[in-house]
């Protein structure tokens, strides 16, 4: 493994614990700030959010992998953005308990922290 290789990989790890830090963080704001609005049982936005959550979950695997190139930078790229499509679905979220106080906002972020584990950072990913 090169010296540039093995920084990349470096980073990519970083990258993803901070990214995976944030999404307990969403749990822990949702847990510690109520939600101001009122549930409206008629709505169905809920379930506009909840599928935009879940093709971004699934989007996050086959986007990335369409736009990669080849290389440690690209490898980061790829990395990024498959964690920031995972990072919006945990952000659906959030959408969801502070502006419309679906009880069941945590699948979300549930489905955002699970891509994110799934999207570990391999090694020979990042190899020439």
């Amino acid at each position: 493994m090169t010296p540039e290789t093995s920084t990349a990989y470096r980073g990519a790890l970083i990258v993803w614990t901070l990214m995976l830090l944030s999404v307990f963080l969403h749990l822990v704001i949702t847990a510690i700030v109520p939600a101001a609005a009122m549930p409206d049982p008629k709505s169905t936005r809920y379930v506009t959010l909840l599928v935009v959550s879940v093709a971004l979950l699934l989007l996050s695997f086959t986007v990335p992998r369409a736009v990669r190139q080849p290389g440690p930078r690209g490898a980061m790229a790829s990395l990024a953005l498959a964690l920031a499509m995972c990072e919006a679905a945990s952000i659906c979220g959030l959408l969801l308990h502070f502006a419309l106080a679906w009880q069941y906002y945590w699948i979300c972020m549930l489905l955002g922290g699970a891509g994110m584990l799934l999207h570990f950072p391999r090694r020979q990913a990042f190899e020439l």
